[in-house]
């Protein structure tokens, strides 16, 4: 997609007070913890600037919670980053770690990473400040979310590593994307950057998003009913 194409929203969006506090100690997180390799790797994930689009999805969030979910959101797009693409094992290294990701949300907060390396160890930490003061109900709940969201990721390197990326119809492609876009585990970290759970029966809504629903259902129109 080019990047030279502005987009003019006719209404203003809240962005979190804390974003230049949080920025600031996100930023010296990602190098600290190896996420990326390079200087050069760091200024361009700096370029992303991932601790916005954090701020502007959860304003209300506190000082330090900020900080965690700014670390969280980094930890998806630093995903590839983490492997070498010429090694011809990386379809399996990748689904290996995944799992390791997936399985991190199921086990008590606190454990020692069974894979580690630096996205491994980074996400045991930000889940045991992610998942604090979270109820069960929610801590499973966004364990399905966050691995059907993995899961489609090591599906999207594997037809690349086959050599059928861009194989799929219009139908199958568009049913692939609303499990990698990611939607559903980021408005459950909603709640926790509020400090609240949606019931199970505003769950049962037929507005709710829900992972099978069309992507009508994760437009603005559903959500003002319930944040």
């Amino acid at each position: 997609m080019p990047q030279d194409v502005r987009f003019d929203l006719p209404f203003t969006t809240p962005v979190s007070e804390h974003l230049e506090y949080a920025r600031a100690r996100h930023l010296r997180w990602v190098w600290d913890k190896g996420l990326v390799r390079s200087q050069a790797g760091f200024e361009e994930y700096r370029s992303w600037d991932l601790p916005q689009a954090a701020a502007r999805t959860y304003p209300h969030a506190s000082a330090d919670d900020m900080v965690v979910l700014m670390n969280w959101f980094s930890l998806a797009f630093l995903f590839d980053d983490q492997f070498d693409t010429s090694r011809p094992d990386l379809a399996d290294r990748i689904a290996e770690v995944a799992r390791e990701l997936i399985a991190t949300p199921l086990r008590p907060a606190g454990l020692t990473p069974r894979v580690v390396c630096p996205i491994t160890v980074a996400w045991a930490e930000v889940w045991a400040h992610l998942s604090d003061g979270m109820s069960l109900t929610w801590r499973t709940r966004f364990a399905a979310s966050w691995g059907r969201f993995l899961v489609a990721h090591t599906e999207e390197v594997d037809l690349a590593a086959r050599g059928l990326a861009g194989t799929l119809d219009l139908q199958e492609y568009a049913g692939f994307r609303r499990r990698t876009v990611g939607i559903h585990h980021s408005i459950d970290a909603g709640e926790r950057s509020r400090g609240f759970e949606v019931p199970a029966q505003v769950q049962a809504h037929r507005g709710w998003p829900r992972p099978w629903a069309s992507a009508d259902c994760w437009s603005v129109r559903c959500l003002p009913h319930y944040w």
